[in-house]
């Protein structure tokens, strides 16, 4: 798997709204995949956001092989999982023109990095975004993997560092 920070495309940070763990996440991509399948759609997670990006044609990053950006989910104040970014869909609902981000289902486990609230959602330009620490598979961690809140106090003093 490729590190997404040399993808060099841009990608979104958003907060998971709802979710405190990232199986939290899985369990509601699912519940929302299986809806899709029921209505005939393409079994794919999606989040509904009501602005558009302006930087589109970055995220998607034609230029860097046609690997797009990722979302960057912030579960209870910290980033932990990314999901590659498929498309951009508008979407309608109660008659508002809204923006699809359609995600590939797969979720990639991420440094642990602090992130204050914020609304709505932000840009992460490739070099700023946390380092890839493989595929998530559900359950707990492995015994090579810290637990999130102790990754995540290692790295506020320091401790542990992103590889370059």
């Amino acid at each position: 798997m490729e590190d997404q920070r040399k993808s060099g495309a841009l990608n979104i940070v958003k907060l998971c709204v709802g979710a405190d763990t990232i199986e939290d996440l899985a369990a509601w991509q699912a519940h929302v995949i299986a809806e899709r399948r029921k209505a005939g759609q393409t079994p794919v997670p999606n989040h509904v956001t009501r602005m558009w990006p302006r930087r589109e044609a970055e995220i998607m990053a034609p230029e860097a092989g046609g690997r797009g950006g990722s979302l960057y989910w912030v579960i209870k104040g910290i980033i932990l999982v990314r999901q590659p970014i498929l498309r951009f869909e508008e979407v309608m609902e109660d008659g508002i023109r809204r923006c699809a981000i359609t995600l590939d289902p797969a979720l990639v486990r991420t440094e642990a990095r602090p992130r204050r609230p914020f609304q709505g959602w932000r840009y992460l330009e490739a070099a700023d975004a946390p380092r890839d620490l493989g595929p998530w598979r559900g359950g707990a961690p492995s015994a090579a993997q810290l637990p999130v809140h102790l990754e995540e106090a290692l790295s506020s003093i320091g401790v542990l560092q992103p590889a370059g």
